[in-house]
């Protein structure tokens, strides 16, 4: 299965020090549960997955589902969500555990669950984390109101902006950016996002002598010399992370945009990193 294990190596490799301001805000509010709000308003600026909440006897039960799609997050989304929502909520509160269920479909995993008081299951029919609702209550120490506001109005403020100002040709890219993981995006979900047609769409790229097809071939291509950059990642991931079916996708297509195979690319340019 394409980067099975895509999921666990990111959330494993973050520095809570260097987050983009949409986690950020989460890093600084007053509690987990307000962290937590936070996360799941703002998230649409970076994955485009769907936090949906539901309150299940003492427990907030949160799920998984595509913007774009019907179909179910793939394994490795869902592991990064929910253990970038734990790993808020240990941070966060300067806890070493936390008391959650994790139900995860994708088969066992190596990785270490210490953190979880009531474990894991594998396996399972859907993707689900349970968070008691006293964790919520937990409050966090590095909790500064000031730039929670702050944050909160510039992510605001991005929201409208993303919405707004840009071209059509840019809008597009952007929402490349969001749903690539989600496989391969189309005209038609990208159209219906924007709140236009399938044919109006078009026509207000061809304005800009754009295309659809052309936008998504600059995007993939832009993001892997920038996945490229990072050692951490290995191919197999970055093809997933670029919406590819298999590697040899993604070999095929990078041979097209720079004449030379991905694996070459990285090595002749790690000197500079």
């Amino acid at each position: 299965m394409l980067g099975i294990d895509a999921g666990f190596r990111l959330v494993s490799n973050i520095d809570s020090s260097v987050l983009p301001p949409s986690f950020l805000v989460a890093y600084h509010a007053k509690s987990f549960g307000d962290g937590l709000e936070r996360l799941i308003r703002f998230k649409s600026l970076c994955t485009p997955e769907e936090i949906k909440t539901e309150v299940v006897g003492n427990y907030i039960k949160l799920t998984l589902c595509w913007t774009y799609s019907q179909e179910k997050p793939p394994h490795s989304l869902a592991d990064a969500t929910f253990l970038s929502i734990i790993q808020l909520g240990m941070q966060g509160g300067g806890k070493s555990s936390l008391k959650v269920k994790l139900m995860l479909s994708r088969p066992v995993h190596q990785f270490s669950f210490s953190c979880l008081q009531e474990g894991i299951q594998w396996n399972a029919p859907e993707n689900i984390l349970f968070i008691h609702e006293t964790e919520l209550k937990t409050a966090f120490t590095q909790f500064n109101n000031e730039l929670t506001e702050l944050l909160d109005k510039a992510l605001k403020d991005e929201l409208e902006k993303q919405r707004s100002e840009l071209s059509y040709s840019a809008k597009v890219s952007w929402m490349l950016r969001r749903m690539l993981t989600a496989g391969r995006p189309n005209l038609k979900n990208v159209a219906k996002e924007l709140a236009i047609s399938e044919r109006s769409l078009q026509r207000q790229l061809l304005l800009e002598g754009a295309s659809f097809q052309k936008i998504l071939s600059d995007t993939r291509h832009q993001l892997a010399l920038d996945y490229l950059k990072d050692p951490e990642l290995e191919l197999i991931e970055i093809s997933y992370l670029l919406g590819y079916e298999d590697q040899a996708s993604f070999h095929r297509a990078f041979q097209s945009w720079e004449q030379q195979p991905p694996t070459k690319w990285r090595k002749m340019h790690s000197v500079f990193f």
